[in-house]
């Protein structure tokens, strides 16, 4: 397993020069993803406490009054709105300029044998396989906080899909993959939801407000699990052509 990764990242540090700045980008790319997921929960949360102030009670502790984290809410749902919009138009930007002088680089180096396309290609799929694996590391943080249960499920999913992705990466015969990932990663989703339902009849106290946001950042966790492992096939097979 341990090979598998060393094979690829050194692949795409090769490729792309180990230029520090693929992290940066692909760190606030996934700053925007997380955003979009909070600018879109902060209303229901909005909503829940303007239908019944108490239920955030076993959220807060009594040093904080409602009205402070009702605009703290709000607050955070402008910022979280500003990074989503203006965020794409700048990762877009950069995005562009950064390929470029990478693409100038390497070009003019001995190392050099990829076409444009292919280069192209590498430093996408690059951008994309750092931003699942900074988003994958914040969202279970997050929800390891949140809730116990729902977070080792997560883990369990994600050796499950890495496992897999190795094993299709040498299975030159899977050649729908991608549908498969997808397909799992809805799966899993759905399954989430399952193991609320059996937390809450099984007796486990559950906090509402966490469990909604827990299950929310569970969408963007599988989504970009199934990135993850998709493009981990992907980098892999433009390894093993060279």
């Amino acid at each position: 397993m341990i090979g598998f990764f060393e094979d690829i990242f050194s692949y795409i540090n090769k490729v792309l020069m180990n230029n520090k700045k693929i992290w940066f980008l692909g760190f606030f790319t996934s700053i925007v993803s997380i955003s979009s997921v909070v600018s879109f929960f902060i209303p229901l949360k909005i909503i829940l406490i303007l239908e019944n102030p108490s239920s955030i009670n076993g959220f807060i502790s009594e040093d904080f009054s409602i009205n402070l984290v009702f605009y703290s809410f709000i607050f955070v749902f402008f910022v979280a709105v500003i990074i989503t919009i203006f965020g794409k138009l700048y990762i877009s930007k950069i995005s562009l300029k950064l390929k470029e002088n990478l693409w100038s680089i390497y070009k003019s180096s001995e190392n050099a044998v990829l076409k444009k396309v292919v280069f192209d290609r590498v430093f996408k799929k690059a951008i994309d396989i750092n931003c699942d694996i900074i988003s994958i590391v914040l969202i279970f943080s997050l929800v390891l906080f949140l809730d116990f249960y729902i977070s080792l499920f997560l883990i369990i999913c994600f050796f499950i899909f890495v496992s897999y992705a190795r094993k299709v990466a040498f299975d030159s015969l899977k050649k729908e993959y991608q549908i498969i990932f997808q397909t799992f990663g809805n799966i899993c989703f759905y399954l989430t939801f399952i193991l609320i339902i059996t937390l809450y009849f099984g007796g486990i106290k559950i906090v509402l407000i966490n469990i909604l946001l827990a299950f929310m950042l569970s969408r963007l966790y599988f989504r970009s699990l199934s990135s993850f492992s998709i493009n981990l096939i992907s980098i892999h097979k433009e390894l093993k052509k060279q």
